[in-house]
């Protein structure tokens, strides 16, 4: 982890001790220090990934992932384990939340957001935004348009 401070912050430190510029900075490395942690995750790069596909209609299997990691699949899936999540259960993520994006910012059929997202059958399309989301899929278009 590096952390790069401005000149300006750098002069003011030099000019004397001052103590709330010291907790502002703690804070400010902590903060960052989290965002690159919670980056390292290998699931945070996958989920980053799979989304970016997702709204390209690029639905990626692990090989393609695996891939564009610069891992060997079974590296990739052994540490998502290591995570505790699955490759399956982050491509099923990325699938529903696309669909939530588009029952909130389109007026597409249900069943061409369920294929859009990669679903043959509108039931199991609603069985798993159900799961997913709470609601069914088209009390969830209700709901985000009502700004419930």
């Amino acid at each position: 982890t590096c952390l790069i401070l401005s000149r300006e912050i750098m002069q003011r430190q030099n000019e004397g001790y001052s103590p709330l510029l010291y907790q502002q900075s703690r804070e400010e490395c902590a903060r960052l220090r989290e965002i690159a942690r919670n980056y390292s995750q290998v699931s945070t790069r996958v989920r980053h990934i799979l989304m970016e596909g997702s709204m390209a209609s690029n639905f990626y299997s692990l090989d393609e992932v695996a891939d564009r990691m610069h891992l060997s699949a079974r590296t990739l899936t052994r540490r998502l384990r290591e995570e505790s999540v699955s490759f399956r259960e982050l491509q099923s993520e990325a699938r529903l939340e696309l669909a939530k994006t588009q029952l909130r910012e389109s007026s597409l059929p249900v069943k061409v957001i369920s294929a859009n997202a990669g679903f043959s059958n509108l039931s199991a399309f609603s069985r798993a935004f159900r799961q997913y989301a709470g609601l069914p899929p088209s009390e969830y278009r209700d709901q985000a348009a009502s700004g419930t």
